[in-house]
């Protein structure tokens, strides 16, 4: 059954620059964005961010929101430990605020400490049970827990307290999503989107969902949405082009893929699928080089090696071919497709022992699939007379 993945999927909602703002001065750190390429713009952004955050702390020492813009600034940069001892200076100077023990679980669940951060979330309810961003990020920490009729009890709590919480909807709708209840998640995306328009991760979740569920036209347009949003983002440049994959516009594909690569060059998933497009468009040239980036990244990557071997014998090149379906049967034996394939290969450069011995492989372990392709297969041709292969295929 299709799952939701879990990456990025979720969302906590503390922010220094909205339901914990205490100054109008505050810096609004969602405005340091950048372009794709320009990752050095943002950090040297931060740093004057943190810098400026520590000027001011410098001239007010006990104002807690510069200490907060101080952790968000840090958390951000993900020097997390930094980040911790700034939400520790908040609770010196007021052990009772909400803001400083949210900030703080959401640093410890980001250094993977998801039972001090649920404690912290804990903390943070039971001060403010008013809340709806401590119940939601009480919901997140728990999900990765592994205890969702807690977490999702976590969100209904949230959405009770604020029925149009996006975030809280999101995060609902995945968990949903995760135990297979599509409906429901289907609708918490769709009244996440509806209530914040703008909201990149929900329209990203309601795309994967609806292409999970067959749905590619309306994948498509979700997609579509998520890119213009956020368009330094991969994984929806990335759904978008599985999708068009699928509804077989594979130029629209391809270009798509290199939006995800720009991004991320060295992403092997997409550089294979990249080169099955390519390939769908018999630019198999390119497609070759595709897969070859790949294979320098994960050497022993069978898929990708043996849609390399498909290529390669698309061109003739069949000795190319040869290599890399051997190096995918060494890897995985029963990868009988792979063995049929070496086996036209062979017999396309005369070596009719190998090319039967591979076919009988083949055969003897799926002989309703590879028997009749055999029989009608022109790239026998070669040996097609030789009375071994004639008696394997039973003429």
């Amino acid at each position: 059954m299709t799952r939701l993945e879990p990456n990025q999927a979720e969302t906590s909602s503390v922010s220094t620059n909205l339901e914990v703002a205490v100054e109008e001065n505050s810096i609004d750190f969602d405005k340091i964005k950048v372009s794709p390429g320009h990752a050095k713009k943002r950090f040297l952004a931060l740093k004057e961010a943190l810098h400026e955050c520590d000027r001011r702390i410098a001239a007010e020492p006990r104002n807690l929101g510069h200490w907060l813009q101080r952790g968000e600034a840090l958390l951000r940069l993900r020097d997390y430990e930094a980040a911790i001892a700034s939400c520790n200076c908040c609770l010196t100077l007021n052990p009772e605020w909400d803001a400083a023990w949210m900030q703080r679980a959401e640093v410890l669940d980001r250094m993977g400490n998801h039972q001090e951060s649920l404690e912290n979330w804990e903390y943070a309810s039971a001060l403010s049970p008013d809340l709806p961003e401590a119940w939601n990020g009480r919901g997140v920490v728990l999900r990765k827990l592994n205890r969702l009729d807690e977490s999702l009890g976590c969100y209904d709590q949230a959405l009770a307290l604020e029925p149009n919480y996006a975030r809280a909807l999101n995060n609902r709708g995945f968990l949903h999503g995760q135990r297979g209840n599509w409906d429901e998640a289907l609708a918490d995306f769709e009244r996440a989107v509806e209530v914040e328009p703008d909201y990149y991760q929900a329209w990203q979740n309601r795309g994967y969902l609806l292409f999970a569920l067959g749905r590619s036209e309306e994948a498509l347009a979700c997609y579509d949405e998520a890119v213009l949003l956020r368009p330094t983002k991969d994984e929806a440049w990335n759904g978008r082009a599985n999708v068009l994959y699928n509804l077989e516009r594979y130029e629209e594909s391809i270009a798509s893929y290199g939006k995800v690569l720009a991004l991320r060059p060295n992403c092997v998933d997409v550089l294979e699928n990249r080169g099955n497009a390519l390939g769908k468009l018999q630019r198999y040239r390119e497609a070759i080089n595709s897969y070859t980036k790949a294979l320098v990244h994960s050497p022993e990557r069978v898929s990708t090696a043996y849609y390399r071997g498909v290529a390669y014998a698309h061109l003739g090149r069949h000795r190319k071919a040869i290599d890399d379906f051997s190096l995918v049967v060494d890897l995985e034996p029963d990868h009988f497709d792979c063995r049929y394939n070496r086996s036209t290969c062979y017999a396309q450069i005369g070596d009719a022992d190998n090319a039967v011995a591979d076919l009988q492989v083949a055969i003897e372990q799926h002989p309703e699939v590879y028997l009749e392709m055999a029989r009608v297969d022109a790239d026998f041709k070669k040996i097609r007379a030789r009375s071994d292969f004639q008696e394997l295929i039973g003429e």
